[in-house]
Protein backbone atom coordinates (compact mmCIF):
# COMPACT_ATOMS: atom_id res chain seq x y z
CA UNK A 1 0.00 0.00 0.00
CA UNK A 2 1.07 3.54 -1.34
CA UNK A 3 0.08 6.11 1.85
CA UNK A 4 1.36 9.25 0.11
CA UNK A 5 -0.48 8.13 -3.28
CA UNK A 6 -3.59 7.28 -0.94
CA UNK A 7 -3.39 10.55 1.20
CA UNK A 8 -2.98 12.52 -2.52
CA UNK A 9 -5.93 10.80 -3.68
CA UNK A 10 -7.85 11.73 -0.50
CA UNK A 11 -6.79 15.30 -0.66
CA UNK A 12 -7.77 15.48 -4.56
CA UNK A 13 -11.08 13.55 -3.20
CA UNK A 14 -12.01 16.39 -1.24
CA UNK A 15 -11.36 19.01 -3.63
CA UNK A 16 -7.86 20.58 -1.85
CA UNK A 17 -6.08 19.55 -5.00
CA UNK A 18 -6.82 19.00 -8.60
CA UNK A 19 -5.98 15.67 -10.16
CA UNK A 20 -3.69 18.23 -12.77
CA UNK A 21 -1.61 18.88 -9.24
CA UNK A 22 -1.37 15.79 -8.30
CA UNK A 23 -0.16 15.06 -11.64
CA UNK A 24 2.59 17.74 -11.50
CA UNK A 25 3.25 16.79 -7.91
CA UNK A 26 4.46 13.27 -8.99
CA UNK A 27 6.22 14.68 -12.40
CA UNK A 28 8.45 16.43 -10.10
CA UNK A 29 8.83 14.05 -7.66
CA UNK A 30 10.25 11.48 -10.13
CA UNK A 31 12.28 14.44 -11.38
CA UNK A 32 14.02 15.64 -7.84
CA UNK A 33 14.31 11.97 -6.77
CA UNK A 34 16.75 10.65 -9.92
CA UNK A 35 18.80 7.94 -8.41
CA UNK A 36 22.28 8.13 -9.52
CA UNK A 37 22.32 4.81 -11.88
CA UNK A 38 19.56 7.15 -13.98
CA UNK A 39 22.08 9.82 -14.01
CA UNK A 40 24.75 7.94 -15.18
CA UNK A 41 22.75 6.61 -17.81
CA UNK A 42 21.00 9.67 -18.91
CA UNK A 43 24.16 11.62 -18.99
CA UNK A 44 26.42 7.95 -20.93
CA UNK A 45 28.58 8.04 -17.92
CA UNK A 46 27.54 4.34 -18.37
CA UNK A 47 25.97 2.42 -21.02
CA UNK A 48 22.85 -0.01 -20.87
CA UNK A 49 25.44 -3.23 -20.62
CA UNK A 50 27.35 -1.76 -17.33
CA UNK A 51 24.59 -0.26 -15.99
CA UNK A 52 22.66 -3.49 -15.63
CA UNK A 53 25.67 -5.73 -14.34
CA UNK A 54 26.09 -2.87 -12.00
CA UNK A 55 22.35 -3.15 -10.82
CA UNK A 56 22.59 -6.94 -10.69
CA UNK A 57 25.73 -6.72 -8.29
CA UNK A 58 24.00 -3.94 -6.53
CA UNK A 59 20.82 -5.91 -5.62
CA UNK A 60 22.80 -9.40 -5.00
CA UNK A 61 25.13 -7.65 -2.71
CA UNK A 62 23.14 -5.09 -1.17
CA UNK A 63 25.33 -2.46 -2.10
CA UNK A 64 24.84 0.88 -3.08
CA UNK A 65 25.31 1.76 -7.00
CA UNK A 66 29.14 3.20 -6.53
CA UNK A 67 30.47 0.59 -4.35
CA UNK A 68 29.31 -1.87 -6.81
CA UNK A 69 30.59 0.23 -10.03
CA UNK A 70 33.81 0.91 -8.07
CA UNK A 71 33.76 -3.13 -7.49
CA UNK A 72 33.16 -3.39 -10.66
CA UNK A 73 35.63 -1.28 -11.86
CA UNK A 74 33.04 0.47 -13.96
CA UNK A 75 33.61 3.86 -12.93
CA UNK A 76 36.28 5.30 -10.59
CA UNK A 77 35.79 7.89 -7.99
CA UNK A 78 36.43 10.64 -10.29
CA UNK A 79 33.51 9.66 -12.86
CA UNK A 80 30.83 9.38 -9.55
CA UNK A 81 31.98 12.59 -8.00
CA UNK A 82 31.34 14.02 -11.52
CA UNK A 83 27.77 11.99 -11.63
CA UNK A 84 26.65 13.66 -8.44
CA UNK A 85 27.58 16.99 -9.40
CA UNK A 86 25.33 16.17 -12.46
CA UNK A 87 22.82 15.17 -9.91
CA UNK A 88 22.96 17.92 -7.36
CA UNK A 89 23.41 20.61 -10.54
CA UNK A 90 20.05 19.11 -12.63
CA UNK A 91 17.44 21.91 -13.65
CA UNK A 92 13.69 20.69 -12.92
CA UNK A 93 11.85 21.87 -16.01
CA UNK A 94 8.49 21.04 -13.78
CA UNK A 95 9.07 23.70 -11.07
CA UNK A 96 6.10 26.31 -11.12
CA UNK A 97 4.76 29.30 -8.72
CA UNK A 98 1.39 27.44 -7.28
CA UNK A 99 -0.05 30.31 -6.42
Amino acid sequence: MDIPLLFCRLLVSQGRISDEDLDHALKVQNEVNLPMSVVAVENGFTGMEEFKKILTLQRDKAMTFEEAALQLNILNNDTIDAIRKKKKGRKYPYRRNPY
